[in-house]
C-alpha cells in the first residue's frame, strides 16, 4: 500500500466519525401516526441542511479514488513535503526560472496572508510556490477547461502575494493538463493571438462576473496588471510531471533516499488512478 492510500482511510475515519468535523446527528421523531419520522424544525434552521450516507464506504471508495478532488489533496500534501529541487525541476525550469533558496508551498493559509488587501476569499489555487527571487502558481486541469477570468484570478494572486513579500524578479504560472487538452487550454488562454493581452488588459473586469475578483481589479489594477505583463506562462502535461517523478524515484531508490522514494511513489500511484489525467505514458513497476 503505497501512503496515498492512507489518505483515503482518514477520509474512511471521517465517513464514519462526521461528528469529528463539527457534523451533529439528528435524533429522528416519529409522526403521530406511526408510519414515518420527521426532523424537528429548528434542527434545521439558518439554512442547515440535512444528509445521509448514500452508499457504504466500501462502495464509495473505488470512486472517490478516482477523482480530482482526492488527486488534488495527494499531490497539495506531497508538493509540501517535497524538496526544494523537486518542486524546481519541474515547475520553475519549464518556465525557465531558477528559485533562489528554498521553495515554500503555501496553501489555503493565503487567505490569512493576503486579508489586509482581500479580506475575503476569491479563489482557490491549485499551487502557489515562493521562493526569494520568484513566484509560481499552478492549475491543475482534468476535464475542465480554463478560462480568461481564471487566468485574471492568478495574476491576481500573485500581485497580492507580492503586495505582502514583495516585488519578485520572475513570475510565472504552469497549467498542468491532459496530453489530449494543450491545444484547448492555448485556445482559451488565447496564447497564439498577439493583442489578447492588451485587449485583456484594457478591461479586466469584462471578463469576469465575480463581485470579489472585480472588486480586487478596480482596486489594484495597476499591481495585476504589472504582474500579468511580467507573468511568463507554460502547459505542460500529466505525462511530463508523471516521467519528472518516475525519475526522481528512481533516483532516490539508487540513493538510498527511501522517504522521497516513498513520496514519489504515492504521487505516482494516485496520479495513474485517476483516469481523467489522460496519461498516455504507463509505468510497469508499479
Amino acid at each position: 500500500m503505497h501512503w496515498n492510500d492512507k489518505v483515503l482511510d482518514n477520509l474512511e475515519q471521517i465517513y464514519w466519525s462526521p461528528d469529528k468535523i463539527g457534523l451533529k446527528p439528528i435524533k429522528r421523531q416519529p409522526t403521530p401516526d406511526g408510519a414515518g419520522f420527521f426532523v424537528p424544525k429548528e434542527r434545521l434552521a439558518g439554512g442547515k441542511s440535512l444528509y445521509s450516507r448514500g452508499q457504504a464506504y466500501a462502495e464509495w471508495r473505488p470512486t472517490i479514488i478516482k477523482k480530482e478532488e482526492l488527486l488534488n489533496q495527494v499531490l497539495e500534501i506531497a508538493l509540501a513535503i517535497a524538496p526544494s529541487s523537486f518542486v524546481a525541476d519541474v515547475f520553475f525550469a519549464p518556465l525557465d526560472i531558477c528559485p533562489a533558496g528554498r521553495i515554500r508551498t503555501l496553501g489555503r493559509e493565503v487567505g490569512a496572508r493576503h486579508s489586509k488587501f482581500a479580506p475575503r476569499q476569491f479563489t482557490q489555487h491549485d499551487g502557489l510556490y515562493v521562493s526569494d527571487n520568484a513566484i509560481v502558481m499552478m492549475e491543475m486541469k482534468l476535464k475542465a477547461r480554463t478560462s480568461i477570468e481564471q487566468y485574471l484570478k492568478y495574476c491576481t494572486l500573485a500581485a497580492l502575494e507580492e503586495m505582502v513579500s514583495g516585488r519578485k524578479d520572475h513570475v510565472g504560472m504552469i497549467y498542468l493538463v491532459p496530453s489530449g487538452a494543450v491545444l484547448r487550454t492555448r485556445k482559451d488562454l488565447r496564447l497564439d493571438n498577439p493583442e489578447a493581452m492588451e485587449q485583456i488588459w484594457n478591461d479586466p473586469s469584462e471578463f469576469t462576473d465575480k463581485s470579489l475578483l472585480s472588486q480586487l481589479l478596480t482596486h489594484h489594477l495597476e499591481q495585476i496588471r504589472n504582474v500579468g505583463e511580467r507573468l511568463v506562462l507554460q502547459i505542460i502535461t500529466w505525462d511530463d510531471f508523471l516521467r519528472a517523478m518516475l525519475q526522481t524515484r528512481d533516483d532516490a531508490a539508487a540513493t538510498g533516499n527511501e522517504t522521497l522514494e516513498n513520496l514519489m511513489q504515492g504521487m505516482i500511484a494516485q496520479i495513474q488512478a485517476t483516469p481523467d489525467c489522460g496519461l498516455r505514458y504507463g509505468d510497469t513497476t508499479t
